[in-house]
């Protein structure tokens, strides 16, 4: 095909400079090169009559647009994000059918220069992110416009006032600009107008006259921090729909009563930290949502909210307010949600008696709220009752009527409340939160009946029970959370819950008994009973829980022995760490094959299984740190995958069971503060993936061993071993090395001989207190040390030429 025949041409990421200049596509309708390599397309006029789109968005290198002089039927234009542009060929003034332009993202001081001729048909103008830009173009000539869109053009201070003669115009962003006004004066006309957005410009101080807008639908003053006036006009504006002013400085949005403003839907004025009144809304029957959260100073609310009987949503969070209003409210049957948390000053919930399809209610961190009014029995619709934080002693008194749709109740950290309430008029309740409710020492025993209930939390309460006897049924409980309940003595009898995922005993001091039906939750998925008082988790045998995945019995320094786990053979998590008088590992623990995760950290075990491992090939991290009776590491030939031993603190652990020598998955070996000898003998075989070696603090350790088979080990750590006189010289072929730590060791010399190019990672050296060292290493070759750390290095009296050249190249810090 000859290029005067092409028609559309679509190249992304083109990667040449510039157009060929022998490439003259006469018929080419459409052109995209966005993200193309181009610094000029073409130089000249071209002639391509036909071109209607033109699209080198994201071009980074172009420094101008093209002459379009030969294109005068273009239609689109798309500079968008060409980061390098700053210039715009005086041909753009002359492309009489221009429908949009899009130059967003450039580094564009003007669009054009002087007035501009005719751009009847122009359409939509986006120059958003242009942040050269100081004024807006001359739009005389461009009457048709109907979108235009210079937001987040931060160095933007004046507006052209022929914005004021664009009658078609629909659309007006000019967000996060440093403009001061957008008009000034009354406007004329601009019928057409349906969308204004002046967010983030810091510098506005008054909402511009709106009389000649009466087609307005939604304005934007959002984050205009030094708006304080609202002009009057914004009272006419018959069709608006939505007024967002969030966070700025205004006082007041309107005085006296409303006009006629029918249409209004949303009105959110959140975060108007000076606002002290809610305005006169009686004008605006049809609101829906309204939002004053954050509204700090704001004291009175205005008696025409209760007139607003289209009303879907309230919120007052967060406002200094007494009462939302007073005596009985007349009708919002509308009302689905209504917020007023976060209201310090409020006493009472407001009645609710004429809010009958109320859905959520929120009252979270009303701390000053000591009585809720007795009309909250009646919300017949209510789902979710949110009353956290609160001085309320009691929800209601005596029996609730029927709360059918209830589903959630939180109240989470109301320090006053004794009893839960009477729940049995509330049958399909799912979540229920009292966490914290620390004078909290009654549950209501209607608690039975709540045959839908998924979570219930009582964390942190006074119970002693959660009920007593044999619990009836409740099917879809998933989550019981009990935790920090310093009164339990037993857990609750469990039998009814047959389908229970989680529970959570965590910090039960008191608690010394496991109710033994815990062994009958085939559901459950993760146990969580650290620090507690009880000896053993269950008696005997254990039945089939075959999804049980995590068992967490930290800090439970009464349990003697791990439980049988034979009937939980997919368990995953398994820890027991700072369990002090556990002396015992229950064999059927070897036969956990999915297990991934094994803490037996500060236990009092001697051994953590007896003979050859059969087959934990899941296994990654095993923790036995501060295991102080532990003598010798386990056979590990049955763990191929591990990824991490720790064995730090193990003061009597003397002996390494050869097996560590085979884990070729393993990243990471911790042997810190144990009475080692050696970590193994002979040449270790295939630990590619170790990475990390500590053995600091081994007092007994006379020698690293062979880390031949060790070629990617990245740390090594032999602080504080001072018996350790000799490094293996296999310490110099670890080409991925970084850090070696050898500081307080007995050790005369890092290695001998030439150091071949070989350490080139190596970033930090610190042989500080090795008081038998005389001479600094041959370093060669670790071109790229950073840190040498000698000092207390008594003995050293030789400085090894190689220092030398590193110095001179600056990436030594010398200490000592």
């Amino acid at each position: 095909m000859q290029t005067n025949e092409l028609r559309f041409i679509e190249w992304f990421g083109y990667h040449l400079k510039s157009w060929p200049s022998s490439f003259k596509p006469k018929n080419l309708t459409v052109l995209r090169m966005y993200s193309s390599q181009i610094k000029q397309l073409w130089k000249g006029s071209m002639d391509l009559d036909n071109l209607k789109e033109l699209d080198m968005g994201h071009s980074e290198n172009l420094i101008e647009t093209p002459d379009l002089s030969g294109a005068p039927n273009l239609e689109i234009i798309d500079f968008q994000n060409c980061r390098s542009l700053c210039e715009v060929h005086p041909s753009i003034k002359e492309l009489k059918q221009l429908k949009q332009l899009s130059m967003a993202g450039t580094g564009i001081k003007h669009l054009w220069k002087g007035t501009l001729v005719v751009l009847h048909n122009l359409k939509i103008l986006n120059l958003s992110n242009c942040n050269n830009l100081i004024e807006t173009p001359d739009l005389t000539g461009t009457p048709n416009l109907e979108e235009i869109n210079f937001t987040d053009c931060t160095n933007l201070r004046e507006v052209h006032p022929s914005i004021k003669v664009l009658k078609q115009i629909q659309i007006i962003r000019i967000i996060g600009t440093g403009i001061k006004h957008l008009w000034k004066g009354t406007l004329v006309v601009l019928h057409n107008l349906k969308f204004l957005a002046l967010s983030y410009c810091k510098n506005l101080i008054e909402t511009p006259d709106l009389t000649g807008t009466p087609n307005l639908e939604e304005i934007y003053f959002t984050g205009c921090t030094n708006l304080c006036e609202v002009h009057p006009s914004i009272k006419v504006l018959k069709q608006i729909k939505k007024i967002m002013i969030i966070g700025t400085g205004i006082k007041q949005l309107w005085k006296g009563s409303l006009m006629d403003l029918d249409n209004l839907k949303k009105l959110d004025m959140g975060h108007s930290e000076n606002l002290i009144e809610t305005p006169d809304l009686s004008g605006a029957p049809n609101l829906e949502i309204i939002d004053f959260q954050n509204c700090r100073s704001l004291c009175e609310v205005h008696p025409s909210i209760k007139e607003l009987k289209q009303l879907k949503q309230l919120s007052m969070a967060g406002t200094g307010i007494k009462h939302l209003w007073k005596g009985t409210l007349v009708v919002l049957h509308n009302l689905k949600i209504l917020n007023l948390s976060n209201c310090k000053n409020l006493i009472e919930t407001p009645d609710l008696t004429r809010t009958p399809n109320l859905e959520e209610i929120d009252f979270t961190g009303c701390t000053n709220l000591c009585e809720v009014h007795p009309s909250i029995k009646v919300l017949k619709q209510i789902k979710k009752i949110m009353i956290i934080g609160t001085g309320i002693k009691q929800l209601w008194k005596g029996s609730l009527m029927v709360l059918h749709n209830l589903k959630k109740l939180h109240m989470g950290d109301s320090e006053n409340l004794i009893e839960t309430p009477d729940l049995s008029g509330a049958p399909n309740l799912e979540i229920i939160y009292f966490q914290n409710c620390r004078s909290l020492c009654e549950v209501h025993p209607s608690i039975k009946e709540l045959k839908q209930l998924k979570e219930l939390s009582m964390i942190g309460t006074g119970i002693k029970h959660l009920w007593k006897g044999t619990l009836v049924v409740l099917h879809n409980l998933k989550i019981l959370a009990l935790s920090y309940c310093k009164n339990l003595i037993e857990t609750p009898d469990l039998t009814g819950t047959p389908n229970l995922e989680e529970i959570y005993f965590t910090g039960c001091t008191n608690l010394c008994e496991v109710h033994p039906s815990i062994k009958v939750l085939k559901q459950i998925k993760k146990i969580m009973i650290i620090g507690t008082g009880i000896k053993q988790l269950w008696k005997g045998s254990l039945m089939d829980l075959d999804n049980l995945k995590e068992l967490d019995m930290g800090d439970s320094e009464n349990l003697i022995e791990t439980p049988d786990l034979s009937g939980a053979p997919n368990l995953e998590i398994i820890d027991f760490q700072n369990c002090r008088s556990l002396c015992e590992v229950h064999p059927s623990i070897k036969e956990l094959k999915q297990l991934k995760e094994l803490s037996m950290i500060g236990t009092g075990i001697k051994q953590l299984w007896n003979g050859t491992l059969v087959g934990l090939d899941n296994l990654k991290i095993l923790d036995l740190g501060d295991c102080k009776n532990l003598i010798e590491t386990p056979d590990l030939s049955g763990t191929p995958n591990l990824e991490e031993i720790d064995f730090i603190g193990c003061t009597n652990l003397c002996e390494v069971h050869p097996s560590i020598k085979v884990l070729k998955q393993i990243q990471k070996i911790i042997m810190a503060g144990t009475g080692i000898k050696h970590l193994w003998k002979g040449t270790s075989v295939g630990l590619d993936n170790l990475k990390i070696l500590d053995l600091g603090d081994c007092k007994n350790l006379i020698e690293i061993p062979d880390l031949t088979g060790a070629q990617n080990l990245e740390e090594i750590y032999v602080t504080g071993c001072l018996s350790f006189c000799k490094v293996h010289p296999s310490i110099k072929v670890l080409k991925q090395i970084q850090k070696i730590i050898m500081a307080g060791t007995g050790i005369k010399q890092l290695w001998e001989g030439t150091l071949v190019q070989v350490l080139q990672n190596l970033k930090i050296l610190d042989l500080s207190n090795c008081k038998n060292l005389i001479e600094i290493p041959d370093l060669t070759g670790a071109q790229n040390l950073e840190e040498i750390y000698l000092t207390g290095c008594t003995s050293l009296c030789e400085d090894h030429r190689s220092m030398k050249v590193l110095k001179q190249r600056q990436k030594i810090k010398m200490v000592g």
